[in-house]
């Protein structure tokens, strides 16, 4: 006979860290942060060493406004791997955001130097400028 309960309780995790990603991505793009939230860190709990997870943190956490956190998971991100620029892009932007020009300009030049085509690393670094 079953209960009344209106949960199940799952064993193991089926979904790998790639699928809570994607997941945490379609979260995002509802605006649904808590969901993204939740499902960024269970893809972290399956990968640790998952930067495009933390760089999803990062992303969520600058969206609502909360740089502090938003530069702890980039330089999470860029920390597992130096070659995220993305990272390094959204982390200047975090930091010009609570006033710090200086670290933002440094981190804008080390996406330039290794992506110096990219149209967006070029528009932060004239935001940045701009704020000078």
């Amino acid at each position: 006979m079953l209960s009344s309960c209106s949960y199940i309780v799952i064993v193991k995790d089926p979904l790998s860290a790639k699928e809570h990603l994607t997941l945490g991505y379609t979260y995002e793009k509802q605006k649904d942060y808590k969901d993204a939230l939740y499902q960024y860190k269970l893809a972290i709990k399956k990968d640790k060493n998952y930067d495009l997870a933390y760089f999803n943190l990062g992303n969520v956490f600058f969206e609502q406004k909360e740089y502090k956190k938003a530069i702890k998971y980039y330089k999470k991100a860029i920390e597992i791997n130096p070659k995220n620029t993305d990272a390094m892009n959204n982390l200047a932007l975090a930091y010009l955001k609570i006033g710090d020009k200086a670290k933002a300009k440094t981190f804008i030049l080390k996406a330039i130097k290794q992506n110096p085509n990219n149209k967006n690393y070029q528009n932060t670094l004239k935001k940045i400028e701009k704020q000078d």
